[in-house]
């Protein structure tokens, strides 16, 4: 998993990084693109003849109910078969939004290591939290934190027990790509921390996993951790970046998903497919 994660964040880069200076715009050409693709995989996907028999059936069912209107036994007769349709309409778009959910989740993923946390700035804290299973919970006790001189440690380790989780906070002192290392029985594991002074994109990886397949398979910013070492993640606690549109801060998936669906149906007598 971490080496098809490597694979896809490095294709991604290399297409989206060019673009980097212009957040909102690239957002919303990744959207765009992705609804006029997902058009065309659900067209080839899906039965369109079916599709479009449940459409017809469901316009002549919708005229009826207009037309009828003083016959109620046909008009609930009709209103009926209307949503027996919308069922069956929903069934025939079941497979193509299962084959689509695929390549989406994946999309996802590289859209969120890039939009949903912004890099720290210079001297802004946050905090470093370090998470173990039950088992190494229970002799942890000489965890030490260590970074280098532009990473500043403002505080003591501060243990939970309920959530075994150990945090520090630190603040960066320089703008770049920082490593903070977690030194726990006898090994050293590392987390970077990312630092700018510039409002432009940038990977910024919030978590490095441990085993949890679903939290590898999500965060794909950085490798995970071997399970040897008992540690269920390593974090930090980056600000939320802010994407304002006409002066509201819609989070980026909102954008995101209302962007991709209109360019879907837009695109609609282009691509030539009944959803």
């Amino acid at each position: 998993m971490d080496g098809f994660n490597q694979v896809l964040t490095r294709s991604f880069e290399a297409v989206v990084s060019p673009m980097y200076a212009w957040p909102l715009l690239t957002l919303l050409l990744l959207a765009i693109v992705s609804g006029i693709l997902m058009s065309l995989v659900f067209k080839y996907v899906s039965n369109q003849q079916a599709l479009a028999t449940v459409l017809d059936r469901g316009r002549g069912n919708a005229l009826a109910i207009k037309l009828f209107k003083d016959d109620m036994r046909g008009m609930f007769y009709s209103l009926a078969n209307v949503l027996g349709l919308m069922l069956k309409r929903i069934w025939y778009s079941l497979s193509p939004v299962l084959v689509l959910s695929i390549p989406l989740f994946f999309l996802l993923s590289q859209i969120y290591l890039r939009y949903e946390n912004r890099p720290l700035e210079i001297e802004e804290p946050t905090v470093f939290e370090l998470r173990l299973n039950e088992t190494s919970w229970e002799s942890a006790n000489d965890v030490a934190l260590t970074t280098s001189e532009n990473v500043l440690i403002e505080t003591p380790a501060l243990r939970d027990e309920l959530d075994r989780s150990i945090a520090w906070r630190i603040s960066a002192k320089t703008a770049g790509v920082h490593t903070i290392k977690v030194n726990f029985a006898d090994a050293e594991v590392e987390k970077s921390l990312i630092a700018c002074s510039t409002g432009q994109l940038q990977q910024v990886s919030e978590v490095r996993p441990g085993t949890n397949w679903a939290e590898r398979l999500w965060f794909a910013g950085e490798t995970s951790v071997d399970s040897v070492h008992g540690i269920e993640s390593l974090s930090v606690n980056y600000p939320k970046r802010s994407l304002p549109i006409f002066g509201y801060p819609l989070p980026w998936w909102l954008t995101y998903f209302i962007v991709s669906i209109l360019a879907a149906l837009l695109s609609q007598p282009l691509v030539k497919v009944r959803f």
